[in-house]
């Protein structure tokens, strides 16, 4: 009994944790993984100077996104910061790379990606005007003046800590696929960051060592071993989801720091709530361009959504 309760207990702690991430907008979960960095070194560096990305707003208008598309550029491009966001260091960064950009030269033919099935749309469309609706009277105005609040680089100092803690979940996830070298990059990689990166403040293993992130979870995990995905769902203030994503992010917290180091209820939400606000910091511009250029934004964020998991689940 006093196990049962315990675990009652536990389960309750990570709803409390996702409810205290309202102000977290569906669009952002529509991308979502467990570890994405800021930008990749080539986005920041060799695609600043090639155009302004129109191209790839019109694309973003028919709804459209290149099928040959990699998860880890949807990582670049989505988490890109804009440049009215740091106009000092990056004065010409821009917000999308172009679509000629995104895809690859060197990538496989291309393949046909399972249209989402999404039998509930009605109630779907109705909970993501819902979500939509908190978000901009809540968390954009949130997000806002903790972006005008928080310089940017420490913005991504937090999200490099926040990202580092999340070692657990990776590493679990890599070895339930039976992949040595990705648990070896996410042990190593927490290692070096963890001591040299002062606790994962700086990505030392990336930058010193080029140690790239493995992005798992375990959503993945269920994906590498045919679990279907279900029908796609819009959940309440949790966005885009479906039910193999579900069951995969509910395992994710039994595996969070927090969980296993029986953090109080007070610390955990409140860890939750700035990693949330402090990602939704660097999107919010992104959002904008996203909404103004789409015909359909419920169509845009679900076709992304799934293309993005695809993507991530077959890499």
């Amino acid at each position: 009994m006093v196990l049962f309760i315990k675990m009652f207990g536990r389960l309750m702690l990570g709803v409390g944790i996702f409810i205290q991430i309202t102000f977290h907008p569906q669009w952002i979960s529509a991308a979502s993984a467990i570890c994405r960095p800021i930008a990749y070194n080539y986005c920041m560096e060799d695609h600043l100077d090639k155009s302004e990305g129109k191209d790839f707003s019109r694309n973003l208008e028919g709804n459209h996104f290149s099928e040959n598309t990699s998860a880890k550029v949807f990582e670049s491009n989505i988490l890109e910061d804009t440049s009215r966001d740091q106009p000092d260091r990056v004065p010409n960064q821009r917000t999308f790379l172009t679509y000629k950009e995104l895809e690859d030269p060197f990538g496989a033919i291309e393949e046909d990606i399972p249209e989402p099935w999404d039998p509930f749309e009605s109630h779907n469309r109705f909970m993501f005007n819902l979500n939509n609706a908190l978000y901009d009277y809540f968390g954009k105005h949130v997000a806002k003046g903790y972006r005008f609040t928080v310089p940017y680089d420490a913005r991504v100092m937090i999200k490099n800590i926040l990202t580092n803690g999340t070692m657990p979940v990776r590493l679990l996830s890599s070895l339930l696929q039976g992949d040595l070298g990705k648990s070896g990059r996410v042990i190593s990689r927490f290692l070096i960051n963890s001591t040299v990166g002062l606790g994962g403040m700086f990505d030392v293993a990336d930058n010193e060592f080029d140690i790239k992130p493995a992005n798992e979870n375990m959503t993945q995990t269920l994906g590498f071993y045919d679990v279907p995905s279900g029908p796609y769902l819009v959940l309440p203030i949790l966005g885009p989801s479906s039910v193999r994503n579900l069951i995969g992010r509910t395992a994710d917290i039994f595996v969070s720091p927090t969980f296993l180091l029986s953090a109080p209820f007070a610390v955990s939400s409140g860890i939750a709530a700035v990693k949330k606000t402090n990602e939704t910091s660097f999107l919010i511009d992104i959002h904008e361009d996203l909404r103004e250029h789409s015909i359909d934004e419920y169509i845009s964020v679900r076709d992304l959504y799934q293309q993005y998991h695809y993507f991530l689940i077959n890499e």
